[in-house]
């Protein structure tokens, strides 16, 4: 009976680890077609070890078929752009792309592989998700993605949705909506408010907001996580509704001075018990909607 376990064992590891390499190579085609339509006729993936900890890709050509090996969906993916760059003259950037291949597919003479130094390659910081950014729907978003892929990034900020873990959290708390809808932000000014620097300032939000953007942070995470991304989610600061004192009146709050005209905010002490049961609640709620990777941004 044992045996029969510890095999029943060993094929549920085999077929996990399989499922995900499959999930990675495919994610990374998706991409390779998403830059240049029909080039995944003319390309084999194929999963090799990382070196250590770090990503490694190899490039070679067998019977006219390009063969890049990668030890992530973004080793592939970052395999595929040093192809396009330094064998097709194709380049892509923000402001444009290039994108027009050679009549026939350029064969690499011999073997190349690159083994990055970097461990982690982070991407963005609070204020880049303000702006126009605040905006972007799925297909920007996937985009976005697929460059960063292509550029080898494998750690992206990503707080895309948080304002519905706040809100889920404060109703937990047992604040009122209006007392919600008068801490967060509106879209532009989210990152700013994430930051502690300001409450409620171009808001308030409607409820499709947060349909919305649960939305579509699970589609980011999801193809993120698809190419072996590792997104970073954000955790509790501090930075507290100024209504949570009607409920917890001896919480040590403390009003912060007025960042850039605007309101001043108030921050819990991190001394105090609340802190460590909203910080609690952050992290249960987070991955409730979002997963986790164990990476957090405060």
């Amino acid at each position: 009976m044992k045996k029969i376990q510890l095999n029943l064992f060993f094929i549920v590891i085999i077929l996990v680890v399989s499922c995900s390499i499959n999930t990675e190579v495919d994610t990374a085609y998706g991409v390779f077609e998403r830059t240049i339509p029909g080039i995944k006729n003319h390309i084999i993936l194929e999963k090799i070890e990382k070196k250590g900890l770090n990503d490694v890709f190899e490039l070679e050509t067998i019977d006219n078929k390009v063969i890049i090996r990668g030890s992530s969906g973004v080793a592939m993916t970052s395999g595929f752009n040093y192809y396009l760059k330094n064998y097709c003259n194709v380049h892509i950037s923000w402001c444009g792309k290039q994108v027009k291949m050679p009549k026939k597919i350029p064969q690499i003479k011999e073997t190349i592989r690159i083994e990055t130094p970097y461990q982690n390659r982070y991407y963005f910081n609070y204020c880049t998700f303000g702006y126009t950014m605040a905006f972007w729907d799925w297909e920007r978003w996937e985009k976005e993605i697929d460059w960063m892929a292509l550029q080898g990034i494998n750690m992206p900020l990503a707080i895309t949705g948080h304002e519905v873990v706040l809100k889920n959290v404060y109703k937990q708390l047992n604040l009122s909506n209006e007392d919600i809808k008068k801490f967060i932000s509106g879209p532009s000014y989210l990152p700013w408010f994430m930051m502690g620097n300001l409450d409620g300032f171009g808001g308030p939000l409607p409820d499709i907001w947060f349909e919305e953007q649960e939305e579509l942070q699970k589609k980011i995470l999801e193809r993120q996580r698809a190419l072996g991304m590792k997104p970073v989610l954000p955790a509790f600061t501090g930075h507290v509704p100024k209504e949570i004192v009607k409920y917890y009146p001896n919480a040590k709050i403390t009003k912060m001075d007025s960042w850039g005209g605007f309101e001043s905010t108030y921050i819990l002490s991190a001394k105090d018990k609340l802190f460590l049961k909203i910080g609690q609640l952050y992290i249960n709620e987070t991955i409730k909607l979002f997963g986790t990777d164990h990476l957090y941004s405060a």
